[in-house]
């Protein structure tokens, strides 16, 4: 099955930190960083076919990839997400849902050739989703630091 290993890799050698059974956060950065489909991945390893490439030699070491959390400061009802996925905004919630304060609204993703460049980009997008949904409610949202970053 698609398990998630948490590690540290140092000097060629890997030190595992944690084992999660299920698809994990990083899976969509990894699917951004390798061109790969992790449950296309799974499926053909559950009929015999294992993958077969080296993680070091396919990084893509002039990239870093992104991933942050909008969270609603104050609840709210989402306006039209139609356009959001196109937008590479991520658990887009439907037209109409409700969303309470404190919980997430959506997730962002971004790449960029440098680790700073990625998080302005997070920020640059969370700030104009929230300029979108202030305008239509009136409501504040905040940003909420990356949760991971390669």
């Amino acid at each position: 099955g698609v398990n998630g290993l948490d590690f540290i890799l140092r000097d060629g050698e890997i030190y595992a930190l944690e084992i999660n059974p299920r698809y994990s956060a990083s899976m969509e950065l990894i699917e951004m960083a390798y061109g790969i489909n992790i449950f296309d991945l799974h499926v053909r390893a559950c009929q015999g076919e294992l993958p077969s490439f080296s993680l070091e030699e396919r990084f893509p070491a002039s990239l870093f990839f992104g991933k942050a959390i909008l969270f609603a400061e104050k609840d709210i009802t989402v306006g039209d997400t139609r356009g959001w996925v196109a937008r590479g905004i991520r658990d887009v919630p439907f037209p109409g849902d409700k969303i309470k304060r404190g919980q997430p609204i959506c997730t962002l993703l971004a790449t960029a050739r440098g680790r700073e460049e990625c998080l302005s980009k997070l920020v640059a997008q969370a700030q104009e989703l929230k300029r979108v949904l202030v305008s239509l409610q009136k409501a504040e949202f905040q940003y909420l630091a990356p949760i991971l970053s390669i």
